[in-house]
């Protein structure tokens, strides 16, 4: 008899689970796999928690960004940002920037992409999307030749100085991470198309970390910052007219 009802029990069980299972389906999700749940609907990823690291010491990492514009080549500064390139190299293997659209455009200033929410139907949002997870900046103020001014500057804004890294600068064709202020760093980033001598990048330098720079394809970076701007305005959205996006993320390694 208790083995019976041991049976049964177990029979209902599964039944429940199947049912939790079909629900989300039906509403068009994945269950957790490996940290991250997929909204299929909205082609968005929601990571629970930033990636392990994954670099192999010794390694020299690159990347390939493929657009619809051409190829763009990076070397990733494994050494200075690790941090951060594992999280780039992380989100690339994914699929993570698959599709993605370059979302703004400052003409001679910088070209940024990196948010999901470019591939849905709402253009209102197109520079809020994140994988879910936010992580610490890597900046050493010392190695930017900063000034006392812009030190105060950084601390009075709540960023704070990393010293277990050496940190490169913002400089043309530099790429760092695009943030909402100290410590949010996610999955967006930039591409400076800035001279170096712009006075525009003082404030920001200590802001943003730097992980990596274009050596390859800058006719292609060019390009995607010459776009005609919808509201060139207004620097802080500056939408490009027309399309231009990710293909997909090559990495590999030398």
């Amino acid at each position: 008899m208790f083995k019976e009802e041991n049976q049964f029990w177990i029979y209902m069980v599964g039944i429940i689970v199947l049912m939790i299972l079909s629900y989300f389906v039906v509403a068009g999700y994945q269950f957790p796999f490996a940290g991250f749940l997929i909204d299929q609907e909205t082609n968005a990823y929601e990571y629970d928690k930033a990636p392990a690291m994954q670099l192999v010491s010794g390694k020299d990492y690159r990347a390939k960004i493929y657009t619809n514009k051409g190829l763009i080549e990076l070397d990733l500064y494994e050494q200075n940002a690790p941090v951060t390139v594992n999280n780039f190299v992380f989100l690339a293997n994914a699929g993570y920037y698959d599709g993605v659209k370059f979302h703004r455009v400052v003409n001679d200033f910088l070209i940024q992409s990196g948010s999901r929410t470019t591939l849905d139907r709402d253009p209102d949002n197109d520079g809020l999307g994140g994988p879910g997870y936010t992580f610490d900046d890597e900046i050493n103020w010392s190695s930017l030749s900063l000034n006392s001014t812009q030190i105060a500057n950084l601390q009075s804004a709540g960023y704070s100085n990393d010293i277990s890294v050496t940190s490169r600068r913002l400089e043309k064709y530099a790429v760092a991470m695009a943030n909402a202020g100290p410590d949010t760093n996610g999955s967006q980033f930039f591409i400076v198309t800035a001279a170096n001598t712009d006075s525009r990048l003082d404030p920001l330098q200590g802001r943003h970390t730097v992980f990596a720079t274009v050596v390859g394809g800058q006719s292609v970076v060019e390009t995607i910052n010459s776009a005609q701007i919808e509201n060139a305005a207004d620097d802080s959205i500056s939408k490009p007219i027309g399309d231009y996006y990710i293909e997909r993320v090559e990495i590999y390694s030398l």
